[in-house]
């Protein structure tokens, strides 16, 4: 009746279930039924989108300080005048644009490291961890506490050393919203189709890809666009901290044939081709 999609009931359910767990735990309570397999109910597959390595460079290289580009993509955009003035109006002050450049610098970078915002947003030279002549980024997840060592791009340490050693700081949400702007101004408005629940109702929608991207498209687009380069999965949970290949595969943005191929090559393995 409140129209919730699946995974927010999940994500709601699996926070009372750790409470009743500790309730037990402490002795607050003898009743366990939150152990009934009716409590644990899956996960919906979700549409998601995921960054090409081509569209990462045309966003990092985007000159989004430059006033006269930005109001000239404005002008491409199918908006009424008036809205077109509200926009450059907006982003004809130094500081609004820098805020899209924060987003861009951010972005970049999680999506260059694999990491959960949560992770990516604490980056900054002081992570660097040198092994032999290779530098790496080395960090401890807060969601999980696993260590990892991320082979340190040199996009990634441009990007940090003009912003002082650091990552700039931005709330989830608006790097949300700002990341989006950039899309929309670099002309990633393709429609993309999507499957709701919410409820008891399932319905597709059109919406621009621009407006698909979110903090998490980042780790994503890292795990999609390592995998398309032919980097072992093995690999990748090195760097993104996946527990499992079957957790990491759940990541991979990937066409009909693609997943057909890499079934075949886990087949491969089971049969010991």
């Amino acid at each position: 009746s409140k129209k919730l999609t699946t995974n927010t009931v999940v994500t709601y359910l699996n926070r009372l279930r750790t409470i009743l767990r500790d309730a037990k735990k402490l002795h607050y309570t003898a009743n366990d039924d939150f152990n009934i397999s009716d409590w644990y109910p899956e996960n919906e597959e979700v549409d998601n989108v995921y960054v090409t390595t081509e569209r990462i460079m045309q966003l990092y290289n985007a000159p989004l300080d430059n006033q006269k580009w930005l109001f000239e993509q404005i002008d491409k955009l199918p908006l009424t005048d008036n809205e077109k003035e509200g926009e450059k109006g907006f982003f004809k002050f130094k500081k609004h644009r820098q805020w899209l450049m924060d987003a861009r610098d951010i972005f970049v970078v999680g999506c260059l490291t694999g990491q959960r915002y949560s992770d990516y947003i604490r980056i900054s030279t002081e992570m660097y961890y040198h092994i032999g002549n290779r530098t790496f980024i080395h960090l401890k997840q807060e969601k999980t506490g696993k260590e990892v060592y991320i082979p340190l791009n040199p996009i990634i340490d441009t990007i940090l050393k003009r912003n002082d050693g650091h990552i700039p700081f931005m709330q989830r949400a608006k790097l949300t919203r700002d990341i989006r702007i950039c899309g929309m101004f670099l002309g990633w408005n393709e429609p993309v189709t999507v499957h709701i629940s919410q409820g008891n109702m399932t319905f597709t929608k059109q919406i621009p890809f621009c407006d698909m991207l979110k903090s998490h498209t980042c780790r994503r687009s890292f795990a999609t666009n390592a995998y398309r380069a032919n980097i072992p999965l093995s690999a990748i949970m090195t760097v993104t901290g996946h527990s499992s290949e079957e957790m990491l595969r759940r990541y991979l943005k990937l066409s009909t044939k693609e997943r057909a191929i890499l079934a075949a090559k886990e087949f491969e393995k089971f049969q010991g081709a």
